[in-house]
């Protein structure tokens, strides 16, 4: 239930890089046949990937290659709001509001960056206008009096912030109880969304398992060693040294007195 939940987030939040993903994998051609077999499993997009299959069949395809099927996933979209006068973000926030009770623009406002122009946005989307910030007035400058410290070495980015001053500033980890166990519940939704993205490579699974052994473990450093070999040096890990030491100080709050 919890990963059918996730993939019906994951659809409406990144669809055409979801769709394609799901359909391609690892592949750069896709048979007729599994696009006939697995279109069945879409509810939300139904009708695009439905329109696909329809497209490909009344031509005779028996191979599908990725690049063309993402030209035709912008067409099917585009016909669909000639056809219904409706665009496509509105579909999505109706579906986000039905799923979830909350609205789908204001939860990625404040939950994910601003998405940058490309296999996400929707057609005849434009990308949001970066708003000019203001810069704090200048202060007058201050004298060193004391050597710059060494910078950090890049073991150094996984250690706790409180023993390591040059370790890079991350946000505030979701906090849990000193001996809580550490689940996908004391997690925030956002947060976990962030998290098995960027930390996991898009696993729920593997980070839930990954909750399960750190709770098995001791002492702040094991936790360290663990995620440190077994997790941030994964190629699918984004290497963001902020979130991965953001997640480090989310698992040893357990073990903190």
């Amino acid at each position: 239930l919890t990963k059918a939940v996730y993939n019906s987030l994951r659809l409406l939040l990144t669809p055409w890089d979801t769709i394609v993903k799901f359909f391609f994998a690892e592949k750069d051609l896709l048979k007729l046949e599994d696009l006939q077999r697995y279109a069945v499993f879409f509810r939300d997009f139904d009708f695009i990937v439905k329109s696909l299959v329809a497209a490909y069949a009344q031509k005779g395809a028996e191979e599908i290659a990725r690049a063309p099927f993402l030209e035709k996933l912008d067409k099917a979209a585009g016909l669909y709001a000639e056809r219904t006068g409706e665009s496509l973000d509105a579909y999505r926030e109706a579906r986000f509001l039905a799923l979830t009770g909350q609205s789908l623009s204001s939860w990625m406002m404040a939950a994910t960056p601003v998405p940058r122009q490309g296999i996400n946005t929707l057609p005849g989307v434009q990308a949001p206008v970066p708003v000019a910030v203001t810069p704090p007035a200048a202060e007058p400058p201050v004298a060193e009096t004391t050597p710059s410290p060494v910078p950090a070495r890049q073991a150094d980015k996984f250690q706790a912030a409180k023993g390591n001053p040059a370790a890079p500033t991350v946000a505030k980890a979701p906090a849990i109880a000193p001996g809580a166990l550490l689940t996908l519940e004391s997690i925030p939704l956002h947060k976990q969304f962030q998290y098995i993205q960027k930390v996991f490579g898009g696993d729920a699974q593997r980070m839930k398992d990954t909750l399960i052994a750190l709770n098995q473990l001791e002492t702040s450093q094991e936790i360290a060693d663990y995620l440190r070999t077994r997790i941030f040096n994964m190629p699918d890990n984004t290497h963001d040294a902020k979130i991965n030491q953001e997640f480090l100080e989310f698992a040893q709050q357990r073990l903190v007195s």
